[in-house]
């Protein structure tokens, strides 16, 4: 036993310098500035914005944050609208529609204008 325990320990001695050279991280050099950098791709980049409506999906002015139960297509809805018409006031917010925007970067990276 102690002879198989001298060569696993032979062994792990001899592969020890080994591990040195893996664990070692390659040391890349970066630009000097990221001046350099920019005006090399400042042409790739480009700017993504869009902008829809939902016309489908409507809100009220009351708040983002209404109770469930309330709004267009509410079980109660009916009842709100002929109590509102009766006082002659109509509903006191409108439907609105929903906007939704979105924002984003990228780059151009095939010149078909693959981003």
């Amino acid at each position: 036993m102690t002879s198989a325990l001298r060569r696993a320990a032979r062994a792990i001695l001899a592969t020890a310098p080994l591990l040195y050279f893996i664990a070692v991280p390659a040391q890349a050099k970066g630009p000097d500035s990221l001046s350099e950098l920019s005006t090399q791709v400042s042409d790739a980049v480009v700017n993504i914005s869009a902008t829809t409506v939902d016309a489908k999906h409507s809100t009220r002015n009351d708040g983002p944050n209404l109770p469930p139960g309330v709004g267009p297509g509410a079980p109660f809805d009916d009842l709100f609208e002929e109590f509102f018409r009766r006082r002659g006031q109509g509903m006191p917010e409108m439907p609105r529609q929903r906007r939704s925007s979105s924002l984003g970067s990228g780059f151009v990276i095939d010149p078909s204008g693959i981003v």
